[in-house]
């Protein structure tokens, strides 16, 4: 009997343990968040060489898993809106005009993100607390656990679970981008058709060789090496008006890698000569991959493309 008794401490202190784990503590976050109906100003910054790039924007998210991003500035974005589904999204212009495109590809915030990836394949710490728009936070550094990659500092209500700030670094430590909730306001009288998007949504999907060998008039190459921790998420084709190519989207939760290839037609792409990209010539194509990344991996995925 005794003995019994003296499994209760040790339960009561693994369940503590277990949900102060940061990665525990992240993952319960992300779920809760997503069951939130908010709004509030969004900054999104980008770092260039010429300095910061900032885009203001109002955010609206509803309990159904839909965002509606509104521009406000700089002037030449100020009008558009931006409506996002699970799998697709529109951007609406000042003048009405629309765009659909499917969601191919992750953005710089950790929205959307993979959690069993991140499960797998990160490494989280939970690194202090700081007060942002009014509000406690808890500060998440993730960083990956198999690939010299960048990593994200991410700010979440205690209270909510909503992402106040995230920032993502590179992989040398450089800060690349950041986007702030400068306001929130929690379940927000938000109407429905603000979410609708206009036209029907071009849905994510995935092709078999031979298909997408129909469409393209080539076999495309994949590459026999995939990094640990990372998953091959979507593979569809890319037809412009001069060029035919294919489109391979990696992801390991946190840093997403992109391969495109193409017969080999270089004349289109010297122009390419960025830190997080790699040009690479396999058999008669052209391989280009870009990604947060150490170059090595990138080269390393490029040259296994068989």
């Amino acid at each position: 009997m005794k003995s019994k008794f003296f499994l209760f401490p040790l339960l009561a202190i693994a369940l503590t343990v277990f949900s102060t784990d940061p990665l525990s503590l992240l993952i319960q976050s992300l779920e809760k968040e997503r069951n939130l109906q908010w709004m509030g100003q969004q900054v999104y910054t980008v770092i260039t060489e010429k300095g910061p790039l900032h885009f203001k924007s109002i955010v609206k998210y509803n309990k159904m898993g839909k965002t509606r991003v509104e521009f406000v500035s700089p002037p030449n974005f100020a009008g558009y809106v931006m409506i996002l589904e699970k799998d697709s999204g529109v951007i609406i212009g000042p003048k009405g005009r629309i765009i659909p495109f499917p969601r191919y590809l992750q953005p710089d915030s950790v929205a959307n993100v993979h959690i069993e990836l991140i499960s797998k394949s990160a490494k989280v710490s939970l690194i202090g607390e700081e007060k942002i728009s009014g509000r406690s936070a808890r500060i998440f550094l993730i960083k990956p656990a198999f690939v010299k990659g960048g990593y994200l500092k991410v700010w979440i209500d205690k209270t909510t679970g909503i992402r106040l700030k995230t920032e993502r670094y590179s992989p040398d430590g450089k800060l690349l981008s950041s986007i702030s909730l400068v306001s929130l306001q929690l379940n927000p009288p938000l109407r429905e058709k603000e979410f609708n998007l206009p036209i029907s949504p071009i849905q994510t999907q995935n092709y078999s060789l031979e298909e997408l060998e129909k469409i393209l008039r080539f076999r495309p190459l994949l590459p026999s090496y995939i990094p640990r921790g990372y998953k091959i998420l979507h593979i569809h084709p890319l037809i412009a008006p001069r060029q035919k190519a294919i489109l391979i989207h990696l992801s390991d939760g946190i840093n997403p890698i992109t391969i495109m290839e193409s017969p080999s037609r270089g004349r289109y792409f010297k122009a390419l000569d960025e830190h997080d990209t790699v040009m690479i010539k396999v058999k008669k194509f052209l391989v280009i991959l870009k990604g947060n990344v150490d170059r090595k991996v990138l080269e390393q995925i490029g040259l296994s493309m068989r």
